[in-house]
């Protein structure tokens, strides 16, 4: 990949614009959101333009993963498959909540290892599921390489038809193993405190996800620590879509949502190939995971809220997400100028919390 990767800076008088416009509002009536509209504003690059997204999208990729032969999760692997169909088909509470909210779905298949491509789907298979990571790499340098452009084209597709904000997910039984082992090799936490439970196994599944993730950080502590080598040895098809689509909203100046640990994962191997990209990163909300704000320190970000938004494919995001189109549109339809009856010695900011 190209070392010569153009991240655009945020424009701080598109921010400034915007807090002007906000002035015209009663003092105070957007609270901590007015710092989310003028850092939208920012991204935007636009002075005096709407801030207000019109096109947000959820974009999915979906693979399997070779580790869930060791039993590490909750679910079949037949779950990914599924999953993916019924996501794409707004079903599900994912799929429910983002009709509802007016974002589009965008899945593509990078690696599942079903017969067909599920109904509705973009089939762009990379390769059928990756190798187990604890005794094998996930993938080829080549096979990365793919997926990496797959993840690139998608954001450029989805640009180019006038997609404004992005949320993500990753649809993948294993996805989160394969993501605990990049995060604990990244941060250097032990093993054992980013394997976590998955969506729920017991103690003994518990036990074998350590293992795999205690195993998938040694490989990886024995390779180079560049982004494609790190998607080779411990990724997956899907980890690696996304780390290009980040890359390439952020390249193309569009925002991008992660919430969970492999979403945030993916952002910092975008920043890795590209510092700045996580000037475009957006997390609605802290996670129980320790390992979550360690990552998030990486990139040197914080959430937009300190709201705890739960669990789920791109759950926290799209319950966030009402708030932020709101609090931009309060903005964006502001009157140009304060009230009539505002008196020339009234003043727009105080501490509320004294008097």
């Amino acid at each position: 990949m190209s070392d010569s990767l153009q991240v655009p800076a945020p424009d701080l008088g598109a921010a400034a614009v915007s807090a002007q416009r906000r002035a015209t509002l009663t003092p105070g009536s957007l609270g901590q959101t007015a710092a989310w509209v003028e850092a939208l504003a920012a991204l935007r690059r636009s002075p005096g333009s709407p801030v207000t997204p019109t096109a947000p999208t959820l974009v999915v990729f979906a693979a399997d993963h070779g580790i869930t032969l060791r039993q590490v999760t909750a679910e079949s692997p037949a779950e990914s498959a599924r999953l993916a169909g019924q996501l794409a088909a707004s079903e599900g509470t994912t799929g429910r909540l983002a009709a509802r909210a007016g974002v589009r779905i965008d899945v593509t298949d990078v690696g599942l290892t079903a017969d067909e491509t599920p109904p509705d789907v973009r089939a762009d298979r990379v390769r059928a599921g990756s190798e187990p990571i604890d005794i094998a790499d996930a993938l080829t340098l080549d096979e990365v390489a793919r997926a990496i452009q797959i993840g690139r084209d998608t954001a450029d597709r989805l640009i180019s038809g006038g997609a404004d904000l992005f949320l993500t997910g990753l649809c993948g039984v294993g996805v989160d193993v394969s993501a605990a082992a990049l995060a604990s090799h990244l941060t250097g936490m032990e093993p054992i405190e980013v394997s976590g439970r998955g969506t729920g196994v017991d103690d003994a599944g518990w036990c074998r996800r350590a293992a795999a993730v205690r195993d998938a950080r040694y490989r990886l502590s024995t390779g180079s620590g560049d982004a494609a080598t790190l998607l080779r040895v411990a990724g997956g098809t899907d980890l690696a879509a996304l780390t290009g689509f980040i890359l390439q909203a952020a390249l193309s100046g569009v925002p991008t949502m992660v919430d969970d640990v492999p979403t945030v994962v993916a952002a910092v191997l975008a920043h890795r190939f590209a510092p700045g990209a996580e000037r475009y990163t957006l997390v609605p909300g802290p996670r129980a995971e320790i390992v979550h704000g360690r990552l998030l320190g990486l990139l040197g970000i914080d959430t937009l809220s300190s709201l705890d938004l739960g669990t789920g494919l791109a759950l926290p995001s799209l319950l966030l997400l009402p708030l932020l189109l709101a609090a931009t549109t309060a903005v964006d339809t502001a009157p140009d100028e304060p009230g009539p009856n505002r008196l020339a010695t009234a003043i727009d900011d105080w501490d509320r919390a004294l008097f």
